[in-house]
């Protein structure tokens, strides 16, 4: 299997570069912060998980937080998606 096509997913790319540039979020400001509804985020975000780009957990407490960040993987992968679309616009 081509693994790179886990990003073909909707919002898996858009996801990578947002939390590329915000670091560390809840659940809520990464729905907020990009495109999609509610089950297309956390599928890509599922795929996102199982290929070790990001990386996220649940804090128990009032309210429950589901926080999610970019794994240095992630941050690997984001670099060489920033050259690919610099050569785009060339």
């Amino acid at each position: 299997m081509i693994k790179i096509l886990e990003l073909e997913q909707k919002t898996a790319i858009e996801i990578l570069f947002f939390l590329d540039i915000h670091e560390k979020v809840i659940n809520k400001e990464l729905t907020n912060g990009v495109s999609g509804d509610y089950r297309t985020i956390k599928r890509a975000m599922d795929n996102l998980t199982t290929l070790e780009l990001i990386g996220n957990e649940y804090r128990k407490g009032r309210p429950t937080r589901r926080f999610i960040w970019i794994t240095d993987k992630g941050k690997k992968v984001v670099s060489l998606l920033k050259e690919i679309e610099k050569l785009l616009h060339a």
